[in-house]
């Protein structure tokens, strides 16, 4: 029985986050796109629109790219088809900066000062996907067992868009404070480990190196969420103009 399920970990682990990170997304957005996108109270720019579409088609690519491996077998597809995941992964953190900046100015002009101190919490989300997934090309050749994971948790930090939008009786959290958020999407890069502990009775490198980095981070930009100083929220007020 062991072994067996070790097996499955071992060929189709991947493709089950896959799965399992677009039904997060999919139920977290579905509570507020009608609203958000589809029949907004004030207009929205137009990059959230763009920014949302490339966001779902990467959704949608990392299914097929984790299929093609464990179901398929079809290796070569895979890589011919990395290429287009290269190129989404250089627009979304543009995108994902932009939405945030417009979408906060918009807010603001409203009274909204709560979306100008989560800015930091979108910048360091995107931050950590740039540099994940930079990491994920750069070493698709040459360590594809550390490609595979950066992948993985680079798409598990931008979860995170999704999971603040789980109702309040699923996912309850403090007022004034997201940070149990961020603990299911590190929940959910934990289950990569497990699955290596499960698998090769050892964890990769990624998760020894890397992870620590993007728990610190987390930690600290969900610190300024909270304390909002003032030099902090002057800098953003600034940005968004």
């Amino acid at each position: 029985m062991g072994g067996a399920i070790r097996a499955f970990l071992a060929r189709y682990f991947y493709f089950a986050m896959a799965v399992f990170l677009a039904v997060i997304v999919w139920y977290g957005f579905s509570h507020t796109i009608e609203e958000n996108l589809f029949h907004p109270s004030f207009a929205r720019p137009k990059v959230l629109y763009v920014h949302a579409g490339v966001f779902g088609g990467w959704l949608a690519l990392l299914l097929v790219q984790t299929g093609l491996v464990a179901l398929a077998r079809k290796r070569q597809w895979h890589r011919w088809l990395g290429w287009l995941g290269a190129a989404m992964a250089c627009v979304m953190p543009v995108l994902g900066i932009g939405s945030a900046l417009q979408m906060t100015h918009l807010r603001y002009g409203f009274g909204d000062t709560d979306d100008v101190a989560f800015l930091i919490l979108s910048f360091n989300d995107m931050a950590a996907f740039t540099v994940l997934m930079a990491a994920a090309i750069l070493l698709r050749s040459r360590d594809n067992e550390a490609h595979k994971r950066l992948v993985m948790m680079a798409t598990c930090v931008i979860s995170v868009a999704a999971l603040t939008r789980f109702p309040p009786w699923l996912l309850p959290v403090p007022e004034n404070t997201v940070w149990p958020y961020y603990l299911c999407a590190d929940f959910l890069i934990g289950l990569g480990l497990a699955r290596d502990l499960a698998v090769m009775r050892r964890p990769h490198w990624v998760y020894l190196k890397v992870f620590p980095g993007v728990i610190a981070l987390q930690t600290l930009c969900n610190a300024v969420y909270m304390t909002r100083p003032g030099p902090y929220m002057a800098l953003m007020l600034k940005l968004i103009g």
